[in-house]
């Protein structure tokens, strides 16, 4: 799976987290994007995402390095 749908899934989690904190839709995205970058910059995870399924990928490094992020 891509890059671009695990970002996805961050967005929606974010607009989960965030919907009480009125936040608007610009911050979510630079909050997002912030997010994508330290994902990006991991190696480990960048693999897994790029060789695997979004299930497998999820299983990996992913989520863990979500927190980090």
């Amino acid at each position: 799976m891509r890059v671009k749908n695990f970002l996805s899934l961050i967005l929606n989690r974010l607009n989960e987290l965030f919907s009480t904190e009125n936040l608007t839709d610009n911050d979510m995205i630079n909050y997002a994007k912030t997010v994508r970058d330290k994902l990006s910059e991991n190696e480990s995870v960048m693999t897994q995402i790029n060789n695997n399924t979004r299930d497998q990928a999820m299983l990996g490094d992913f989520p863990q390095a979500i927190d980090d992020a």
